[in-house]
């Protein structure tokens, strides 16, 4: 087991946020983020698109220490504003982070639409491989995230899983919806090889949700119950 770091957020105010990363190039790793008014962590930019290019692993996210009981975040366990380059997990032991119990998505990726937002989009290119969203950290039991997975909107080419490594699976359980594309910019996305788990109390009303964007992958995705 991996010592951990934890950030408690329980007295940090009515709208705290975890970790702020609004530079570049950080990495984040085997920390345990919990009880804050808002985000786990926010990925942004001062103003965005930021730098991105941020590596989080090995992270619980809306959990205790032990990553099998909630301890919510109010808001998105990770949110991506606009930011490129992100890898939220990963292929090798203890990369994958637990993102589960949280009060809004597990993963969030908001790309800027410049006809509507005036700025240009720059969240192409996140990666999220080998986490438990909306699971605890053996990955039996549904901790599920109030408002569903992954949501991605107008996020160009971002990879959820990969079809050529199965140590990229996510493995996703909770309710409403598992993974939903939206946007019109939400081009080249790849959901591939990834696990959906519906538990007894706890299930997606859609496991793959999609409208908008073009060019979408998915293929090889496994849909299963759990006790």
């Amino acid at each position: 087991d991996q010592r951990r770091i934890e950030l408690n957020g329980s007295m940090a105010g009515p709208s705290a946020i975890g970790l702020e990363l609004r530079g570049g190039n950080c990495q984040i790793y085997y920390f345990i983020i919990h009880s804050f008014a808002s985000h786990g962590i926010l990925i942004s930019g001062t103003p965005p698109p930021g730098q991105g290019g941020h590596i989080i692993r090995g992270n619980f996210i809306g959990t205790d220490y032990t990553g099998k009981e909630k301890k919510p975040n109010g808001g998105e366990g990770i949110y991506i504003e606009n930011t490129p380059n992100n890898q939220i997990g990963g292929t090798g032991a203890d990369e994958g982070n637990v993102i589960a119990g949280n009060g809004g998505f597990g993963i969030v990726i908001d790309g800027s639409d410049p006809d509507v937002d005036f700025q240009p989009n720059g969240a192409g290119n996140n990666s999220i491989e080998g986490n438990m969203i909306g699971m605890d950290a053996d990955g039996n039991n549904v901790l599920a995230n109030e408002d569903g997975g992954v949501m991605n909107e107008n996020a160009p080419q971002t990879k959820i899983g990969d079809s050529t490594n199965t140590k990229s699976a996510n493995k996703l359980g909770g309710v409403n919806t598992g993974i939903t594309i939206t946007g019109n910019l939400s081009e080249g996305v790849r959901i591939e090889s990834n696990s959906f788990l519906n538990g007894v109390n706890e299930k997606f009303l859609i496991d793959i949700f999609g409208r908008g964007g073009k060019a979408l992958s998915i293929a090889q995705n496994i849909f299963t119950e759990v006790d």
